[in-house]
């Protein structure tokens, strides 16, 4: 949903040489930025705006969208050859919090957009962050991200 919502920010961003990605590892969330020094500290206050700003949206749409692409996606996994599904699945045999597509699937099909919008309440209300800054940074501009 979130890299949905924000497709077209970060298009234009992509424009000026900036990116962002977000990323769903294990049991956190993931986000990365680059570019340039100059607009990198704006850019990523505004992502985090936008993010802030997705709670208090109507994205029934976006929501609809994206939940007919993941049931979908994961109906079709169990099409995919043998090999590739078994590579694919590694994780789910080696890691103990990881859930089968079949499972994802049968939980998405009786979540809906009102459950969405409740859990997103309570969304990063508790939790930490760890910012690791590299590369041309000064310590003011890295500290005005954090901030």
């Amino acid at each position: 949903m979130l890299q949905e919502s924000l497709r077209e920010f970060t298009y234009n961003a992509e424009c000026a040489k900036l990116s962002f990605n977000i990323s769903l590892p294990r049991d956190n969330i993931d986000m990365q930025w680059s570019g340039f020094n100059d607009s990198l500290v704006n850019f990523v206050s505004e992502t985090l705006q936008k993010i802030n700003a997705l709670a208090d949206a109507d994205c029934r749409e976006i929501f609809e969208q994206v939940k007919e692409q993941l049931t979908q996606e994961w109906k079709n996994y169990y099409l995919n050859m043998v090999f590739r599904m078994a590579y694919a699945q590694l994780d789910t045999f080696v890691y103990a919090n990881d859930v089968e597509k079949r499972a994802l699937n049968h939980i998405l099909e009786s979540f809906n957009y009102d459950t969405f919008k409740m859990m997103q309440k309570h969304w990063l209300k508790r939790g930490r962050m760890l910012w690791y800054a590299y590369g041309n940074l000064t310590k003011d501009q890295s500290k005005q991200i954090v901030d």
